[in-house]
């Protein structure tokens, strides 16, 4: 009897050293993957950065164009009345 209580035990001790073992490699799965995702979110925010500052040139170029353009346009518009005033004379 006495031995088979022994016996109970250790395949009771076995069980929970293999599960014990089996959560050891999950976690060891896990920080692996929590570093990987952690790399990856540095190198999207990496890019999210490069592609926040190539946008604000963008943005400049093409509204400084439009702003400026319409300028030009206004100062032509201006010269060009000021010369029909001036035939008009």
């Amino acid at each position: 009897m006495e031995a088979d209580a022994g016996a109970g035990l250790c395949d009771v001790l076995a069980r929970v050293v293999e599960a014990n073992e089996r959560w050891e490699r999950l976690t060891a799965q896990l920080w692996a993957e929590n570093e990987q995702l952690r790399a990856d979110n540095a190198a999207l925010r990496a890019d999210n950065e490069r592609l926040s500052a190539e946008l604000a040139v963008l943005q400049r170029l093409v509204f400084g164009l439009v702003v400026g353009g319409i300028a030009a346009g206004l100062a032509c518009t201006a010269a060009t009345a000021g010369l029909e005033n001036s035939r008009a004379v």
